[in-house]
């Protein structure tokens, strides 16, 4: 029997991690290998949540969302119930007309409700139509109600149904006029919004 000549080592015995009984050490490495794994295993749930999220948003914005908790929606008596225990009630004709005006337009469209307040519960009754100035699909400027004016309403693109800047400064301007008017956004077929009442 002849020995086989012995292959030489690869460290020295005294070395950390490497056998003093002179075995070899093959599974040098693996420890790192091990936790680059679980590493990556932990990033992977993470991405994909933050990938959800991301398509999320992308499909329902922020801002659609903050939309529909923050309006109203009329009931089928074409009541909107107020934060505040007030109550706006539409004839129904009324209601229509706005509601055709929102299907039909391609643009932002500004009307003005007539009514009047009994109690606590808005009445409009009639309405009609300021001189409009410009209008595109998410602005218009007209000239202002005038001061018998119940609410000034105008539209925004669909489910957008938050106040910008220059509609609080436009109630600002009304609430001048007359201290019990203020303004309103319709947003959807049966979808509104109020500020100032």
């Amino acid at each position: 029997m002849t020995d086989k000549p012995r292959p030489k080592k690869h460290h020295k015995d005294t070395e950390i991690g490497n056998h003093h009984d002179g075995h070899y050490h093959f599974l040098e490495g693996l420890e790192e290998e091990d936790y680059k794994e679980k590493k990556i295993r932990f990033w992977i749930p993470i991405m994909g949540i933050i990938l959800v999220l991301l398509a999320f948003t992308f499909l329902l914005p922020l801002d659609r969302i903050g939309s529909i908790v923050e309006s109203k929606k009329i009931d089928s008596s074409y009541l909107i119930d107020l934060d505040n225990g007030k109550k706006i009630l539409f004839d129904q004709e009324i209601y229509e007309v706005l509601r055709d005006n929102f299907i039909s337009s391609n643009t932002e469209f500004k009307v003005c409700l007539k009514g009047e307040k009994t109690g606590s519960t808005y009445h409009v009754e009639d309405l009609y139509y300021p001189r409009i100035i410009e209008a595109t699909y998410n602005h218009v400027t007209s000239e202002f109600c005038d001061r018998d004016t119940l609410i000034s309403m105008h539209s925004h693109p669909s489910t957008f149904c938050i106040f910008s800047r220059q509609d609080i400064y436009s109630y600002t301007l009304l609430s001048k006029l007359n201290p019990d008017s203020f303004i309103g956004l319709i947003c959807d077929i049966d979808r509104f919004n109020f500020y100032g009442y």
